[in-house]
């Protein structure tokens, strides 16, 4: 009892100094960023990342020497005190590059490209958020990789930008691992093996392409709609030829699914010219866009000429 609570006190003092170090980081990013300085912030981080360690050695100590049944609950406060203390870091990380950045686009020129005589702005890439949708993680994932995972950041610094780009189930999958840069490897293995297997993605294209919603069967459909199911259509189709799967071995089952979907005068039409092509999709999407195309828009985007 007594070492468990000399180790409690150990990590009392850790977690002063490390509040202390998230102060720090609060007060220099509450400042304009023209009046920070890079090399203030980056020390001010590097003391953050210094205290943390230390807080995370004490927090170890105190875990070998709990109780088995007692791990799990001290596990869960000391992860919620983390996630709390490191947004300091997270908001000082996104400073720190917006200043990087700045000082990239004064170095270039504010960041502009010409062309013909012409300059150009470039936008600023804002990595996308993913919260566990398997259909969603390649994008992701290719984005982080390129912006991210193959930069020059410290390790550590890729993993509290992961952190901070997860949520829903996502952010859960590798919650409990403390930011350190050898967790980083075991957060994007976790993350890979969840979302990232193929067979997952392409059992969630299919069910999504057997699952799109019917813009209507009769009467009167709203043109948006089936735009917006015609797009939500290519999009799986492209999806799936990236990971090797054509349309050739699937237009059998997936034709009539995506006719069920449409309305029925344009499956009349589709009769008439389709016959012999039940199997081919490149066929049955050309059709389909020609068709849309070809649709008058009748008051506020309506699907016309089904009663000519």
């Amino acid at each position: 009892m007594a070492a468990l609570e000399e180790a409690k006190k150990k990590r009392a003092a850790e977690r002063g100094w490390l509040k202390r170090a998230a102060k720090e980081l609060d007060d220099l990013c509450a400042q304009p960023t023209d009046q920070v300085a890079t090399v203030e912030l980056e020390f001010a981080l590097a003391n953050f990342e210094s205290r943390l360690v230390k807080l995370d050695s004490a927090q170890e100590s105190i875990e070998l020497l709990l109780e088995l049944d007692k791990i799990e609950t001290e596990v869960t406060e000391a992860a919620d005190y983390r996630e709390h203390i490191c947004r300091s870091k997270i908001q000082a990380l996104l400073v720190l590059n917006k200043l990087k950045n700045a000082a990239v686009d004064q170095s270039n020129g504010d960041s502009t490209s010409t062309t013909g005589g012409s300059s150009v702005k470039l936008p600023k890439l804002e990595l996308p958020k993913f919260s566990g949708k398997v259909i969603d993680w390649q994008p992701f994932w290719d984005q982080f990789k390129a912006v991210v995972d193959n930069s020059e950041l410290p390790t550590v610094n890729k993993f509290s930008y992961l952190q901070a780009l997860l949520e829903g189930d996502a952010k859960t999958c590798i919650q409990g691992l403390a930011p350190t840069a050898k967790h980083y490897d075991i957060a994007c293995n976790l993350l890979k093996e969840r979302y990232g297997r193929p067979e997952k993605i392409i059992f969630a294209h299919i069910q999504g392409l057997l699952s799109l919603a019917s813009p209507s069967t009769k009467g009167r459909a709203p043109l948006s709609m089936l735009w917006k199911m015609q797009d939500e259509l290519l999009s799986h189709i492209r999806s799936l030829e990236t990971l090797g799967i054509s349309g050739e071995k699937y237009g059998l089952f997936l034709t009539p699914v995506i006719l069920s979907r449409l309305p029925q005068e344009i499956r009349m039409e589709w009769a008439r010219e389709g016959e012999g092509k039940e199997s081919d999709l490149g066929f049955l999407l050309e059709f389909l866009k020609k068709n849309l195309n070809n649709r008058p828009r009748v008051g506020p985007m309506c699907l016309g000429g089904f009663n000519h």
